[in-house]
């Protein structure tokens, strides 16, 4: 993996237990400091759920970007930034 740098995998082609086979997974570590945000961009998607989930080095979710938590801004441009 590289910084910043989003990596795409095929449904089901990926290497932890169980994957769901319909779904097609995506993953990157993002670097952030109190100097710095990384922009992430969220296409548009109809018709499927999808969730952009940011977790920390321990695996707990930090933020979840879909259209339940952000109706009225589902997709376009998002900063993952330290508070």
């Amino acid at each position: 993996m590289q910084w910043n740098t989003l990596s795409h995998h095929k449904p089901g082609a990926v290497d932890w237990p169980n994957p769901n086979v319909d779904v097609a997974y995506s993953e990157t570590w993002v670097a952030i400091d109190e100097h710095s945000c990384t922009l992430v961009t969220v296409p548009k998607i109809n018709g499927r759920y999808y969730t952009v989930q940011f977790l920390n080095g321990w695996g707990e979710t930090l933020a979840n970007i879909n259209e339940r938590m952000y109706p009225k801004h589902p997709n376009g441009e998002f900063a993952a930034c330290l508070q």
